[in-house]
């Protein structure tokens, strides 16, 4: 035997850190769990295919397909993207392979695109702007983006998050008018558990570690208890790089040549404080860099566009 329905109900908005608010701090997250694996996503998913667009069948442009279920009405936006290509994937790549370089010219071997001038390895300028693009080439994927949005009428605007009963024999994927008012109120509830009740509660948590915007030079760590309720906050000193900017300015044409990337800007005979630390060597008409400055100059772009930034992940022991 199992219950016809079952019923949701909020809890008390957050308050202080004290056991009462750890236990309503349990129970919302647990059902606003419920909330979305058994009503909001699979109702969303339905939404969105039944649109017809998909990764595998990409609009050419904005598409807003509207489903009106009597009171409710959802308007799912559709719009084609390229899915952001994996940056240090690229950056990595660029390092591994000028590294390759540098070890094997020790051993004499010859490379394609590889002078050795000076004794040292040069590397053709136009080859590693190809190298870039190919592995830009290889990695980025065309998809689509789907947003959901929902206007109700005046009732259910002025509902605040109450208790919430759902049958248990509902078909949660069904687009009907019963489903979409349960996936409205839905959605309000679980809103009110994440903004009054979980995410107050963790942000105090958070700021009893005495880190945040300061970085600690490891990672430490925060043990509290209240109640039966244990939680242990990290805070972890993480770099963070933005390797969409390193590659850009490496490669990124601009009508301004002086505003280009680096190695275009060498191909275009720009010089200044950013390509002089290249070494660069013109034979011909072709443009050589040196392989270890070039190296270091990737590095110096890498240092520059990487911040620090404080993690703090919960682990939450409920002894109960």
């Amino acid at each position: 035997m199992y219950p016809a329905a079952i019923k949701i109900d909020p809890v008390g908005k957050f308050s202080e850190l004290n056991s009462k608010n750890a236990w309503n701090y349990f129970k919302a997250g647990r059902r606003r769990g419920y909330l979305s694996a058994e009503i909001l996503n699979p109702f969303d998913d339905k939404l969105k295919e039944s649109t017809g667009w998909s990764d595998e069948k990409i609009p050419k442009s904005v598409e807003k397909t509207p489903y009106k279920f009597n009171e409710v009405e959802f308007i799912v936006t559709t719009k084609p993207t390229t899915k952001r290509p994996g940056y240090a994937e690229i950056y990595d790549d660029i390092i591994v392979y000028l590294n390759f370089v540098v070890e094997e010219c020790k051993k004499g071997a010859s490379i394609k695109n590889i002078k050795i001038l000076e004794d040292t390895p040069h590397i053709l300028v136009k080859s590693l702007i190809e190298r870039v693009q190919e592995k830009h080439g290889e990695i980025i994927k065309e998809g689509v983006e789907q947003k959901i949005g929902y206007s109700e009428p005046e009732r259910l605007k002025e509902e605040k998050p109450s208790r919430l009963w759902v049958s248990t024999k509902r078909d949660p994927k069904e687009l009907n008018s019963d489903n979409s008012i349960i996936y409205v109120r839905a959605d309000k509830l679980s809103s009110y558990f994440k903004d009054e009740v979980i995410g107050p509660f963790e942000t105090s948590l958070k700021s009893l570690t005495g880190w945040g915007e300061k970085i600690p030079e490891e990672t430490q760590e925060y043990w509290e208890q209240l109640g039966s309720h244990i939680f242990k906050v990290q805070s972890i000193p993480s770099p963070s790089t933005k390797y969409a900017e390193v590659i850009n300015r490496l490669i990124k044409e601009n009508k301004k040549s002086e505003k280009s990337g680096d190695w275009v800007k060498i191909l275009n005979d720009v010089e200044d404080k950013f390509t002089r630390k290249y070494s660069v060597k013109t034979i011909g008409k072709e443009k050589y860099a040196s392989v270890v400055r070039t190296l270091k100059a990737i590095e110096d772009i890498k240092e520059e566009k990487t911040e620090t930034q404080v993690k703090q992940p919960i682990t939450y022991y409920p002894m109960i």
